[in-house]
């Protein structure tokens, strides 16, 4: 296997790493393992280092099948719970890309890709703004 995680609860988050060869068999054994940890929490950020892959061994639709995977996983996660990716191959971070925007579109992610594990760290740590009850009706620029 090419990925293995980590749950860091201390900072609410999860560290996903992968490398050498990646296969989609790799991401799922990865994300059900996540799944069924007993530390697993729905509010836990996901930051995916792909720094150390080499390629990803995928075939067409399998990016698809894998954000399906995870819309059954995760279907309790948090709306604009991070998840930040770090690679450094242009190849991969054109994949990270791809399955950013895949997840971005269908799940409750705010996926993001960077070059640095620095950006990436801080992107994971980001937690969106919590809507106060008076603010639910109005656009930003309009006032009451």
């Amino acid at each position: 296997m090419s990925a293995d995680y980590a749950i860091a609860s201390d900072r609410n988050l999860v560290f996903f790493r992968f490398y050498d060869q990646v296969s989609l068999e790799d991401c799922t054994d990865a994300l059900k393992a996540f799944a069924q940890d007993p530390k697993y929490r729905p509010s836990l950020a996901h930051l995916m280092d792909f720094s150390s892959v080499d390629k990803f061994i995928m075939e067409e639709g399998d990016l698809v099948a894998l954000v399906q995977l995870e819309q059954e996983l995760f279907h309790d996660v948090p709306k604009g719970t991070p998840c930040a990716s770090f690679a450094l191959d242009d190849a991969v971070i054109q994949t990270a890309k791809a399955y950013a925007m895949l997840c971005g579109s269908t799940l409750p992610f705010r996926c993001t890709v960077h070059g640095s594990m620095a950006d990436a760290m801080k992107a994971a740590s980001e937690r969106p703004r919590p809507q106060a009850v008076g603010d639910a009706g109005l656009k930003q620029g309009s006032r009451s």
